[in-house]
């Protein structure tokens, strides 16, 4: 989009499908999205300068407007990578999201795995130490779901293994 008369002419319901897009995405995106809003407003007054024209902004429009096309560019850039630097903002965009909560069993699963490593190398089987955990700590949970959780603790690089 080459200038906000441009911005004005796509589909209203296209520039709101795009805030509602750019209002779904986490912080980092939209700071970067602002930062090229800004990088917008100035070739656009950097091009009226050039020809002669001063800059028009009634209200705000032209500060929306080049809102809404650095959204554009962004959400093209994310949904159509075609270059290594768009992949990368991709997968940035997907690190940057609200990692997810465990649920409550595997907190408090994850907040005694030291104590279960332990029991573990003490020779406890799984059962033993679901046993061991309900005598001595309250907590009952499966033998299975137990595994489980260790495991993909293990697995992400958290054993002191």
């Amino acid at each position: 989009m080459h200038n906000a008369t441009a911005v004005y002419e796509t589909r209203p319901a296209r520039r709101s499908e795009l805030v509602a897009w750019y209002a779904r995405q986490p912080e980092a995106v939209r700071i970067e999205i602002h930062q090229r809003k800004i990088d917008i407003q100035r070739t656009w007054q950097n091009n009226a300068r050039a020809a002669g024209k001063e800059r028009e902004d009634k209200g705000g429009q032209a500060d929306y407007a080049a809102l809404v096309a650095a959204i554009a560019e962004y959400w093209k850039s994310v949904n159509q990578a075609k270059t290594e630097k768009d992949f990368k903002r991709r997968v940035a965009a997907s690190l940057a999201k609200k990692k997810t909560r465990l649920a409550p069993v595997a907190a408090e699963i994850e907040q005694m795995l030291p104590l279960i490593e332990r029991l573990r190398k003490e020779g406890l089987s799984w059962r033993q130490i679901v046993q061991y955990l309900k005598e001595h700590h309250k907590k009952t949970f499966s033998v299975a779901y137990l595994q489980r959780i260790c495991a993909a603790w293990k697995m992400r690089g958290n054993s002191d293994q």
